[in-house]
């Protein structure tokens, strides 16, 4: 995000596009933490990453509307076949895609909705 000179907040340039997981071994999750405090969210506290229901509460924090929250994240994981596809027929070499994609199903994973008996609550 981008602070402009009247207060509004604007998405930065897409000049970071490379998946750095794929290069370095040790690479967090985020660059930043989402939110002050996220790290001792429920669900952070649970499983050690970033959930629903952190993308969640940041959305709610920036005031977000959480309907349209959920509609921004579920087109997230409805483009995982498109994304696959774009790996799939990159130039990448066959270990790289391998990785590549096994991350993708992780993030992508982390976004759905959990069906766990007992779920974090935020």
């Amino acid at each position: 995000m981008l602070k402009l000179d009247n207060g509004e907040y604007r998405l930065t340039p897409a000049y970071d596009l490379l998946c750095t997981v794929l290069h370095t071994n040790y690479e967090s999750d985020t660059a930043l933490d989402l939110y002050e405090d996220s790290l001792d969210s429920p669900f952070y506290s649970v499983y050690g990453y970033y959930g629903r229901p952190d993308f969640l509460e940041l959305a709610r924090r920036l005031g977000i509307l959480e309907k349209r929250a959920i509609k921004i994240i579920d087109s997230f994981i409805r483009s995982e076949p498109l994304v696959k596809s774009f790996i799939e027929r990159s130039q990448l070499t066959k270990a790289s895609k391998g990785k590549y994609l096994y991350k993708l199903a992780d993030k992508t994973s982390r976004l759905k909705p959990r069906m766990d008996k007992n779920p974090p609550v935020a």
